[in-house]
């Protein structure tokens, strides 16, 4: 993977709920 970022937003585009449920975590962690 050489861009982790690009993987990422396709990651996130292709699953909008994951990708908040991750944010939720981080934040939830801090």
């Amino acid at each position: 993977l050489k861009a982790p970022k690009l993987s990422s937003a396709a990651s996130g585009a292709s699953s909008p709920i994951e990708s908040t449920k991750s944010s939720v975590k981080a934040n939830d962690s801090k």
